[in-house]
């Protein structure tokens, strides 16, 4: 896989979310991030602040349009 290849499928999965969903995943990852921001000294944070919310653009060219302004914004 090229390098181009690559950044388009980081950005496809930044807009569609990952090609293989895996949910319990995500919730063992959240847990995980609330435990270390509780540590930290956090005592509101919960499991389920932490979860991606995937595919949660109303269109797929809304997604792309975030995308562009997130590429922009980390070029500046």
């Amino acid at each position: 896989m090229t390098s181009a290849e690559l950044t388009e499928w980081a950005a496809y999965e930044q807009v569609a979310g990952p090609i293989v969903i895996h949910e319990h995943v995500d919730v063992a990852a959240a847990i995980i991030g609330t435990l270390i921001t509780r540590l930290g000294g956090d005592k509101r944070t919960r499991p389920e602040d932490l979860i991606p919310k995937w595919g949660t653009t109303s269109s797929p060219a809304d997604g792309w349009v975030a995308l562009e302004r997130m590429a922009q914004k980390s070029q500046s």
